[in-house]
């Protein structure tokens, strides 16, 4: 029969977690080579850092046998929470709660080395982890919520883990019969509180950086709007939740003699320009519609569950906006005027269809002297059915 010293668990425990720190420490150093949120990478690489210290001091003035004391222990987990809540908080915590944090640290760092018995010591990290990983929890649950990213929604998950082993740690302790229980506890939960974080905060930077080239794929940088693609994919997404018979409009823009402006006051004019429609582009829409730059200095809004003449009277708020609209270039006043074409569907909701309709219509308001907002005769036409046959039912539900 082979027998099993049960000391080889807690070393193979330590080099597990010393090999799994020094790795995501070299992932950490490798993204501080490059642009991806540079302050917050160098706050969690020193929470590492300091934690792998930890781990290889812990392992080896324990050896392999159990010990009394954990005043390393004791040292190191103070650290790490301090260093920790600088990486979570990033700034958005107030001065005292940074102060409070800090000389908390620095007291259960020097009461360490002071408390005598196991239990003491025990008892004591645990309470400090109990008050500073709840002061922790909650900028880290408040960035999770806020940032719609799976990966600091497991940081706060790794955190919430430590708050309970905390509570488990001083119900067990309190009682002194098992007082080695308690530290196995503390020392699973740092164990994994360390992986999850170290999962965590890497998969979150590379699901930033998805989004980030997702919204490069679909966004024109200038304006912040949404471009061809990302008005593709959005009308994808949006019809399939919609009704039948469901209006849709669509308004396609055009700035008025804007390759004068270019050409008279030079490309930054013209950018501004561009920025400052959008603006009054985006103040004058709801969640639900698109708006879209489709190209040079033409854009389109996708109207949802809005009718012709609903169309028409939002274009004409935003034609007068931007009328009055003075743009200010180099200590200039440049103004712009805009022309309008609008169509709207109801039945067959195919977005060339609708997009080839408003321009027709764009086209025609173009034709007109320009600064003006012009009706799709289709899509009048059909609104002028539509209120036909609701007044034929009205008029039979009389009858």
């Amino acid at each position: 029969m082979v027998e099993i010293d049960l000391n080889v668990y807690p070393i193979a425990l330590f080099t597990l977690m010393v090999v799994v720190v020094i790795s995501i420490i070299v992932v950490l150093f490798h993204l501080q080579n490059s642009n991806v949120l540079t302050a917050r990478v160098k706050s969690f690489t020193l929470y590492f850092m300091c934690g792998l210290i930890g781990w290889v001091l812990s392992g080896l003035t324990k050896g392999s046998q159990p010990t009394v004391s954990i005043s390393v222990d004791v040292v190191f987990y103070s650290l790490t929470a301090y260093l920790l809540f600088l990486a979570i908080a990033q700034g958005r915590a107030p001065k005292a709660v940074h102060v409070a944090m800090l000389l908390s640290s620095l007291c259960i760092t020097l009461s360490g080395w002071m408390l005598e018995t196991f239990v003491q010591q025990i008892i004591m990290v645990s309470v400090f982890g109990l008050i500073s990983y709840a002061i922790i929890a909650y900028y880290a649950f408040d960035k999770a919520k806020n940032s719609n990213n799976l990966g600091e929604s497991m940081i706060a998950f790794a955190i919430a883990m430590s708050l309970i082993a905390a509570v488990a740690q001083i119900a067990i302790a309190a009682q002194g019969a098992q007082p080695f229980l308690a530290f196995a506890v503390g020392l699973v939960n740092s164990s994994a509180r360390y992986l999850l974080i170290g999962i965590g905060f890497i998969s979150s930077l590379l699901i930033r950086e998805h989004h980030l080239l997702e919204s490069l794929a679909l966004r024109d940088p200038l304006t912040n709007t949404l471009n061809r693609r990302g008005l593709i994919n959005k009308w994808l997404s949006s019809i399939p939740s919609l009704r039948a018979g469901t209006p849709i409009s669509a308004i396609s823009i055009d700035i008025d003699y804007f390759k004068k402006i270019n050409d008279s006051m030079g490309h930054d004019a013209g950018d501004s320009v561009l920025k400052s429609i959008s603006e009054v582009l985006q103040r004058n829409r709801r969640e639900e519609d698109i708006v879209c730059r489709f190209g040079g200095e033409e854009f389109v809004i996708i109207l949802f569950n809005v009718e012709a003449k609903q169309a028409a009277r939002l274009a004409e708020i935003i034609r007068k906006n931007v009328e009055n609209l003075a743009i200010e270039v180099s200590e200039q006043s440049v103004r712009a005027t805009i022309s309008a074409g609008i169509s709207t569907r109801e039945h067959k909701l195919d977005i060339d269809d609708l997009l080839k309709e408003a321009d027709e219509a764009l086209y025609t308001a173009k034709s007109a002297g320009r600064n003006c907002v012009h009706l799709n005769p289709k899509a009048a036409q059909e609104q002028t059915q539509e209120s036909s046959q609701q007044s034929s039912l009205l008029s039979g539900s009389a009858i």
